[in-house]
């Protein structure tokens, strides 16, 4: 089965989500406040591109539904992933076009909040707005064959440039005096 790639959005843009959701004037739930300042929420380190996909369960063998435990199960036999938990709060930011009534879920693995509730977020648009949300994350919960909205992480693409050849060379080449380190700092 081949999916193509949803949506495209940027991770590690070193902003402090909780307060950019603010200043967009997108609502956050209690929930999905308590994943952002949890122990278990954790930010890409470096700018990076992510391809998202959303799929059904049904899209994924599923006709009448799944646990979430199962979906998940099955993401990497059809090569797909689970996002990292930064996804949530970057397609709240990177998605203000969201249609009205679309509730999104994103495909993570789950975060334990201080009460001992799994959450994962969600990214909805209701009537009251854009939200970031936390609605569920265990792995009990069903998902209903046509819902719309699993966020899962869609496959890289395979490099079009043919792999170079291994040189045999098996010894160190010495580098010349120009590149050589000092003091443990390249010149």
């Amino acid at each position: 089965m081949r999916f193509e790639p949803w949506k495209t959005i940027q991770l590690g843009t070193g902003v402090d989500l909780a307060k950019a959701l603010k200043r967009a004037r997108m609502r956050i739930s209690p929930w999905a406040r308590a994943l952002l300042a949890s122990r278990g929420f954790r930010t890409a380190s470096a700018p990076t591109e992510i391809a998202l996909l959303r799929v059904t369960a049904r899209q994924l063998g599923f006709a009448k539904g799944a646990r979430l435990s199962t979906i998940y199960r099955k993401l990497p036999k059809l090569g797909l992933a689970l996002c990292p938990a930064e996804v949530g709060p970057q397609l709240r930011l990177q998605y203000p076009e969201q249609p009205p009534a679309e509730f999104t879920r994103i495909a993570m693995e789950p975060i334990r909040d201080d009460e001992g509730r799994l959450l994962a977020f969600g990214v909805d648009r209701g009537r009251d707005g854009l939200w970031l949300g936390a609605p569920h994350g265990s792995p009990e919960w069903w998902w209903r064959g046509d819902a719309l909205g699993i966020v899962a992480v869609a496959p890289a693409r395979p490099s079009r440039r043919p792999a170079r050849a291994r040189s045999r060379r098996t010894t160190k080449r010495a580098r010349p005096p120009s590149s050589r380190r000092r003091g443990g700092r390249a010149r």
